[in-house]
């Protein structure tokens, strides 16, 4: 809703307005200023989350208002836009900041959050780290709780680790909750998969204190790319294109085990898949990086690429590197950040080219992947969030049959640029866009995540000076 349309239908039929504020030529009002009951009629009509957010984000008297105001709201609409958590404008190590898709911008309010390391999950407005010894903290910057759960698995030895690089924070691929802790503290579960070159399953329930695993002998036949819990049920999309429902059995000493039942086997040739609840249906969406075609003027507008100098710390290019390098099938050419040129590489940096979407349907009692070139009206939010979807005309500024998903190439991290690959893909016309770059000064910070608010969000932020 425009904000300042809702002040102009309430500003004239409001007795407690005592200051003039007229809609004639002159200077224009200081809407700071703006009387606490009237502004509290604005802040009324926002039932998206996100709108609160932006609101409260406008100035610090607004955001004193609208924490005041806060006990007032009513509940929220059940589905809210996710918002990208991105490094703050001072690059803070104990507070991030807010991205909002649908008024293409940083807030300028910012979240507290104490843990400066990439997150591996977040889910139901929770965030998942991996702590050094490869325990899990879950963490609700909304209301800031904290629950810790014991170590998905043990640290891996010097000798096992050899001259490869290691770090805990991608230890941990992705993990998902079941429910909100805070609504089901004695009734919520974390399914995760972990190990940095090949994902394994782990489930943890609450009230107990160790984790279930994959059956041991399943190990080499059963690697992970994607998990979420559909209607009850926790689903894991395998590497050998299978979609598994994921049981759990007890064994005579008590302990839990994983096994696996397959839903279905399917091909695919994608780097990258996902498995998305929709509401009524189930999607597989694959996921695909730029390989071999040359990155030109004709995709300036998709890749943000530009024809001025590249900056003078980075490697010289001629036109004939920008050919592609038969031997090595890879792609190069020039893309922009913050304001500056960088040779892209296709075996280093990865760039998100498209996403093929199929919904799984039951056809003549089996389950069928039908290819779809449009969302019903839905946008999509990918990476190593729990993946979500909304109805894009809920929220102004939204684009309908559209994906947008944040860099989750596991690698990213040790790329010289950092977590660059976030974006949106439009279904309609075929091609990606940038929609937030993070700047150099921004790459070793912890990459950003999509993230659902829950609750009142507003009671936590904290504007910049």
């Amino acid at each position: 809703m425009d904000i300042l349309s809702v002040i102009k239908s309430r500003v004239f039929i409001s007795s407690s307005l005592d200051m003039a504020i007229t809609w004639s030529s002159g200077p224009s009002p200081d809407w700071t200023l703006l009387p606490k009951d009237v502004f509290g009629l604005v802040l009324d009509k926002l039932v998206d989350i996100s709108d609160r957010v932006r609101t409260a984000s406008v100035c610090k008297p607004w955001l004193s208002i609208a924490q005041d105001h806060s006990m007032r709201w009513l509940k929220p609409a059940p589905t809210q836009l996710p918002m990208l958590l991105v490094p703050t404008d001072d690059n803070s190590t104990t507070h991030r900041g807010l991205y909002c898709v649908d008024g293409n911008r940083v807030l300028g309010s910012r979240l507290h959050i104490p843990y400066s390391k990439r997150c591996c999950g977040s889910s139901h407005g929770w965030l998942i780290f991996a702590e050094e010894d490869l325990a899990l903290t879950l963490f609700n910057p909304f209301s800031q709780e904290t629950i810790h759960l014991p170590p998905i698995t043990r640290v891996p030895t010097s000798e096992e680790i050899g001259e490869s690089y290691y770090s805990h924070e991608y230890e941990i691929r992705k993990a998902v909750l079941s429910k909100d802790p805070s609504l089901a503290p004695n009734d919520y579960e974390v399914l995760a998969l972990y190990g940095f070159c090949d994902a394994r399953l782990a489930l943890f329930q609450s009230g107990e204190n160790s984790w279930v695993y994959l059956k041991q002998e399943n190990y080499e036949e059963y690697y992970f790319e994607d998990i979420i819990y559909y209607q009850g049920h926790r689903l894991a999309l395998g590497s050998k294109c299978c979609v598994y429902k994921v049981l759990v059995s007890v064994v005579s000493d008590g302990e839990g085990i994983i096994r696996l039942g397959c839903i279905k086997r399917l091909k695919s040739r994608a780097e990258q898949s996902y498995i998305v609840d929709c509401g009524d249906s189930l999607m597989w969406i694959d996921r695909f990086y730029v390989q071999s075609d040359y990155i030109g003027d004709d995709d300036d507008d998709d890749l943000g690429s530009s024809e001025d100098d590249a900056d003078d710390h980075q490697d010289s290019t001629d036109e004939d590197d920008h050919d592609q390098d038969s031997s090595n099938d890879r792609a190069t050419g020039y893309f922009e950040i913050d304001g500056k040129l960088y040779t892209y590489i296709s075996d280093i940096h990865h760039l998100t080219s498209s996403f093929k979407v199929c919904q799984m349907k039951s056809i003549e009692g089996n389950i069928e992947l039908v290819e779809s070139d449009q969302l019903d009206g839905r946008a999509l939010f990918l990476g190593h969030n729990h993946s979500c979807w909304i109805l894009a005309s809920d929220f102004p500024g939204c684009r309908p049959n559209c994906i947008y998903y944040m860099d989750d190439w596991m690698e990213a991290a040790y790329q010289p640029l950092g977590a660059i690959d976030i974006g949106v893909f439009s279904l309609e016309d075929q091609c990606t866009r940038p929609l937030y770059v993070p700047t150099p000064k921004q790459w070793e910070l912890p990459p950003p995540i999509w993230i659902v608010p829950q609750g009142n969000p507003v009671n936590m932020l904290s504007l910049s000076e």
